[in-house]
């Protein structure tokens, strides 16, 4: 039992780390190459970097009844979410602003999804939210925040969400729904592809920010991502979101040199507050 609390807690802190981290690579990208280019080129890597593992668990696709609900989650995950992240950094939203807009997700999932709420559960949530609002206008403070990459942004954040509210629904082993998931992403960029601009320029820093986002984010972070999903509540997993803020304000400004002031440092604080809140162990008279 202790084991597998460590194991998890690993896979948790693994998982906020990665993808935390994946708003810093894909700036270095989008520098480089078309976001549709990137992302063809990223789940391509991914679905080639996966196949062996499917060969050697024989799992290529889910079950029949499964599909339409793979199809979909792969459509709004892989597909909608993954070209608005890249659209909206190619827009000019940094990392550190584009991973607090998406944290709003716990709340969405939460007010979609829960049916039974506890007051200590609210209050986190609420606190958290509150600390996200001081990084978000700490941010608009200190940078420009385009209109376009706003709107992709919230695009973004809505496909995340419904997104893992389908996959949710997913029973099937996450090996056997990213492959689908990956081919359904590709033929969507595929079709939007005549309607973007293409270009790419080779450079040590894209090849490495490639090889990162197809083979460490598309498929490590994501099989943890699906993993924790179908193993536990869909709100507690996506709360996990509020501390992607902090791993990539942190990787922002050490790299880029994006600083928080005050404010932002208060708010990083108050989502941390918030998330040691939601995860409290509750007891019966927090309870209604």
């Amino acid at each position: 039992m202790k084991n597998s609390r460590i194991v998890a807690a690993c896979g948790v802190v693994g998982f906020v780390f990665l993808w935390g981290s994946a708003g810093i690579f894909t700036q270095w990208g989008v520098e480089d190459a078309s976001p549709i280019l990137l992302l063809l080129l990223r789940y391509s890597i991914a679905f080639i970097a996966i196949l062996p593992f499917c060969a050697k668990n024989r799992c290529f696709l889910p079950q029949k009844e499964t599909i339409g609900t793979v199809i979909t989650s792969g459509f709004l995950l892989v597909g909608v979410y993954s070209f608005c992240y890249f659209m909206a950094m190619y827009e000019g939203i940094t990392p550190g602003v584009l991973a607090t807009v998406l944290g709003a997700q716990p709340i969405l999932t939460f007010v979609i999804s829960e049916r039974s709420h506890s007051i200590s559960r609210l209050i986190g949530l609420g606190v958290a939210l509150l600390g996200l609002a001081s990084v978000v206008l700490d941010g608009s403070e200190n940078i420009h925040l385009p209109m376009m990459g706003l709107i992709f942004s919230l695009i973004a954040l809505c496909s995340m969400t419904f997104g893992a509210l389908v996959q949710k629904r997913v029973r099937a082993k996450p090996l056997e729904v990213m492959p689908l998931q990956y081919l359904v992403g590709i033929a969507f960029y595929l079709f939007i592809l005549p309607c973007q601009p293409v270009y790419l320029r080779l450079s040590p820093g894209f090849l490495v920010s490639l090889l990162f986002l197809g083979v460490v984010i598309s498929v490590l972070a994501q099989l943890l991502f699906y993993r924790m999903i179908q193993g536990g509540n869909v709100v507690n997993v996506t709360s996990l979101f509020y501390l992607v803020p902090i791993v990539t304000a942190l990787l922002d400004y050490f790299i880029f040199g994006h600083a928080l002031s005050g404010m932002g440092c208060l708010g990083l604080a108050g989502i941390l507050l918030g998330m040691a809140i939601v995860f409290r162990r509750p007891t019966a008279a927090t309870e209604y």
